[in-house]
């Protein structure tokens, strides 16, 4: 059975914070108010508590967060088709168990700022790329310092006119540069 709480002055029922009146409607005067053409225009919502018999509660939803309630049942019907759909259940990463009782579903993912695996490797990579960009002619090196390292970076046409050749040969020369550095990294 349906029962609704609609905001009502009179209403003999008190929110939480006493700022709100509602009445209690239910069984058929509940479902004869949502179906009317007042009831339409309401938004309401579905309480996470039920009443002692299992009845689904609705509450009202003041007019200043009918946007906002609506965009979280939105929400909450996307996640629930998706689900529906993948056959994937969502769950807050707080509700994880684990097998130790003092470890939280949050501690269990890896932090990678504190990866020294990763640091090594992206230390190493590093290198090679320094060996690599040392292999290369100072021009070759300071084209490349200015289209990708400088802040502000340069466009190719502003490096073009510094240099003093054409774009498109720059854009060549550039590839070329670009190529031969992948070469030297393995890839």
């Amino acid at each position: 059975m349906k029962i609704v709480y609609i905001e009502d002055e009179n209403g003999e029922v008190f929110s939480e914070d006493k700022k709100r009146r509602f009445t209690r409607l239910v069984g058929t005067e509940a479902y004869e108010y949502l179906k009317s053409a007042e009831g339409k225009n309401k938004v309401f919502f579905k309480t996470d508590t039920e009443e002692e018999s299992g009845d689904l509660v609705l509450v009202e939803v003041p007019d200043n967060q009918k946007a906002s309630v609506r965009s979280f049942l939105n929400h909450e019907y996307y996640v629930g088709s998706l689900q529906n759909e993948s056959g994937y259940k969502t769950i807050s990463i707080c509700e994880l168990e684990t097998d130790d009782a003092e470890l939280s579903g949050e501690e269990m993912i890896a932090d990678e700022s504190e990866r020294t695996d990763l640091k090594a490797m992206n230390a190493i990579s590093r290198e090679e790329l320094y060996r690599a960009v040392r292999s290369l002619s100072v021009e070759e090196r300071e084209m490349i310092f200015h289209l990708y390292l400088s802040k502000p970076r340069m466009t190719e046409r502003k490096l073009s006119e510094k240099l003093n050749m054409e774009r498109s040969e720059l854009h060549r020369w550039k590839k070329e540069v670009l190529l031969r550095l992948k070469k030297l990294l393995g890839d």
